[in-house]
């Protein structure tokens, strides 16, 4: 797919079960992206960096059950929707995982219709070396 001036791209309800591994490679100047309504459980991270312009992502309506990591990467993005998929989270993943914390221009972000997720933040406790005293705070952000 060769469309490197391409801004939007709407894919939507086509029932598409999965993306090729570089279908990001040469749609650098997106803008927003319509996946809705697919079949999708796994987005294509090779060159989801490229998207430096990303500002809008609906993947709402298909069937994934995590959020990539390399999402973090994408600075721009103000506006994503997961909503009905099949998500279950953990914030404390952010390894492996998404984590809405990287994108911090993020305005819109949907997770409704999402009957297995689960937002679940671990409280652990820090040793203070030669204080002796014990801070609780919240993995893996803190303010």
């Amino acid at each position: 797919m060769r469309f490197k001036s391409l801004r939007v791209l709407n894919l939507s309800f086509n029932e598409l079960q999965d993306l090729p591994r570089r279908f990001f490679h040469c749609l650098e100047l997106l803008e927003e992206v319509y996946l809705s309504g697919n079949k999708i459980a796994s987005i294509p991270t090779e060159d989801l960096h490229r998207l430096e312009r990303l500002r809008t992502l609906y993947l709402n309506g298909n069937r994934l059950y995590t959020l990539p990591q390399e999402l973090q990467r994408l600075r721009n993005l103000t506006s994503l929707d997961v909503g009905s998929n099949q998500l279950k989270y953990n914030t404390n993943n952010w390894e492996f995982d998404w984590n809405w914390n990287f994108n911090k221009n993020l305005k819109y972000l949907n997770l409704s219709g999402n009957n297995r997720l689960q937002i679940k933040v671990e409280k652990r406790q820090t040793q203070y070396y030669g204080h002796g005293a014990t801070k609780h705070h919240n993995a893996p952000f803190d303010n």
